[in-house]
């Protein structure tokens, strides 16, 4: 009888013990859903936030091109009357968006680099790729050869009102202004092909 009772409260332990093994097993799956999901949750509102980032560096790269070529340009010249001051504000506003265009070109190329095919933005396409590196080489060319010659003729030729027009400094200059003026389109083209190329391929 003793030996009987015995017996019955070792298989209730028994029992008992199964019963919170199971448990336990049941609550550490479910703390490993939910830190699943919170991982799942950090990860989405990462992408989420690299896209915002990503349009944002777009959304400036194209205004201020846009800005410079149809706003700026435009109105400087027609609101000074003397072409070389309104001249030297108009490069001098290209030199600061030519500052700013070094940040915006990391910008794009460390959020292109991580994007993934489980993003909600996905890897960049050969095409994207391709026109981020134009993006960087129109920054250099500019930069570092366009820029400077162009600073160099401006201080050869002094005043542009009184210097006169079949100067070939003036007409090298001009043909250098020229070229600018289309590698800042060629900028907006180019940040337009990639907003609209990311608005395509958003999951």
């Amino acid at each position: 009888m003793f030996s009987k009772k015995i017996c019955e409260i070792r298989a209730i332990r028994g029992l008992l013990l199964l019963f919170l093994f199971m448990r336990s097993l049941a609550a550490s799956e479910l703390r490993g859903e939910q830190h699943d999901n919170n991982r799942t949750l950090f990860k989405t509102m990462i992408d989420r936030i690299t896209l915002c980032l990503y349009l944002l560096t777009l959304s400036l790269w194209m205004g201020g091109a846009f800005f410079l070529a149809f706003v700026i340009a435009p109105k400087t010249f027609q609101f000074f009357p003397s072409r070389s001051r309104a001249g030297t504000l108009v490069f001098s506003f290209l030199k600061a968006f030519d500052i700013l265009k070094i940040f915006l070109i990391l910008a794009l190329v460390a959020f292109s680099s991580v994007r993934s095919s489980e993003s909600l933005l996905p890897a960049p396409s050969l095409s994207e790729a391709a026109v981020i590196f134009l993006m960087t080489a129109s920054w250099v060319g500019h930069h570092f050869f366009l820029a400077p010659k162009m600073d160099e003729l401006r201080l050869v030729i002094g005043c542009f009102d009184t210097a006169p027009a079949d100067a070939p400094e003036r007409a090298s200059f001009t043909k250098l202004h020229s070229t600018a003026m289309f590698m800042t389109l060629g900028d907006f083209a180019a940040g337009l092909f990639l907003l609209f190329t990311a608005i395509l391929r958003l999951q």
